[in-house]
């Protein structure tokens, strides 16, 4: 028997009935819980990194990086509306667990810290991911960005979610119609760049709504970020998002009175440093003082490592994530993230396993053709699956 759920809406009840499909729960819970609780490549990389001297900074790194978590904390929050904003997006970034946001140099850094767009080329790049979820759910995204000039960088994006359909009745039980749930954003955002450091400011639109009936919801919202290269060693970024948030309701017909509400800021923090596979070294003399001088080539073959922390407030500790990219030739890449401290059922805990990813990235290299592409897939973490699994596809091109 499915279960009946009770949604308030224009000021009467409404009970929604799904209809059960093989494979899944008998409720409609896991898409409830979805709209109300916080379930919330590139090209470009870290190319003057150099690794081999790391490890003289390893000190200075830690304690930057520890100094920059949000530990202060509050007590647990409620559902929040428009939740699907706390999931990440990019079979990239996914790929690596969510740790982004001291890399952000692709156009989906105008989801996790606006200050990356001004590290992307003069060329236009465009992304986009579509998600496999359980229970009929998607989430999809679209982004661009590029730079305007050697300072300035710009996008915009679409991020989606929606649900499969479902029957509403009304108080007595009597079916009225299917709807389903679609949630989106659209997103413009800038940066620019003074050398050794980088700001960015997103202003996303909010719009919800059920399909089949007329009634939603818009706000707005806006990201800061900033990306600094520290010592051309490694790179940290900050980012605070869904800053002076606020939603409203359509009017309700039967009051005429429209409800308010407003989304919860995240706080994301993150240092990221690359380590050469095939950096190579060469030794000159300098043509003006005559000493000798070791220049390096950029590395084609590397890794990137990003430890971040993200906090959403009225959680009662940060999350801590970290994140690895391996390109080991040009034409493949792996990558892995796990969160290894965070909240577990309320609980502070090492390895919550809330959010982890994998993946893989294929970049063709097709000198014939006018862009530049790779298509990147992922699996992650997700809670309201029956597997707990969700599987993540990316394609990327950059003209």
């Amino acid at each position: 028997m499915v279960n009946d759920e009770w949604l308030m809406v224009s000021n009467c009840k409404i009970s929604v009935e799904r209809k059960p499909i093989a494979g899944e729960p008998d409720s409609v819970l896991p898409f409830l819980e979805e709209m109300s609780s916080k379930a919330f490549s590139s090209t470009t990389s870290l190319r003057n990194s150099k690794s081999h001297f790391f490890t003289k900074y390893l000190p200075f790194i830690a304690a930057l990086f520890l100094l920059s978590l949000p530990s202060f904390a509050q007590k647990t929050g409620g559902g929040y509306s428009n939740s699907y904003l706390l999931r990440s997006v990019s079979a990239r970034a996914i790929g690596m667990g969510g740790a982004f946001t001291a890399i952000s140099n692709d156009p989906s850094a105008i989801y996790y810290n606006p200050a990356g767009l001004a590290d992307l080329s003069q060329q236009p790049a465009f992304t986009s991911m579509f998600s496999i979820l359980e229970h009929r759910r998607t989430h999809s995204i679209l982004a661009w960005g590029q730079k305007l000039t050697d300072e300035i960088g710009i996008g915009a994006g679409i991020n989606a979610f929606t649900s499969g359909s479902f029957i509403s009745r009304d108080i007595k039980n009597t079916h009225i119609k299917h709807i389903n749930s679609l949630d989106y954003s659209f997103t413009v955002g800038a940066s620019y760049n003074m050398d050794y450091a980088a700001t960015g400011v997103a202003i996303k639109y909010l719009h919800s709504g059920l399909n089949g009936l007329d009634f939603g919801m818009s706000g707005f919202a806006v990201d800061f970020g900033t990306k600094l290269n520290i010592l051309d060693m490694f790179s940290f970024g900050l980012a605070m998002q869904n800053v002076g948030s606020y939603t409203c309701w359509d009017e309700n017909k039967a009051t005429g009175k429209s409800e308010e509400d407003y989304l919860p800021f995240t706080v994301r923090t993150g240092v990221a440093f690359e380590i050469a596979l095939n950096e190579n070294s060469y030794t000159t003399r300098s043509t003006i003082t005559g000493e000798e001088e070791t220049l390096y080539t950029p590395a084609t073959h590397y890794a990137v490592v990003d430890l971040d922390a993200k906090f959403t407030q009225f959680e009662k500790c940060p999350t801590l994530l970290i994140g690895v990219e391996i390109i080991p030739h040009e034409v493949i890449a792996f990558r892995g993230g796990i969160d290894f401290y965070g909240s577990d059922m309320g609980k502070n805990k090492f390895f919550p396993l809330n959010e982890w990813g994998a993946g893989v990235s294929l970049r063709p290299q097709l000198d014939d053709l006018p862009f530049f592409s790779h298509f990147d897939y992922s699996i992650s973490s997700d809670y309201l699956s029956g597997k707990k699994v969700a599987h993540h596809i990316s394609v990327y091109f950059e003209f």
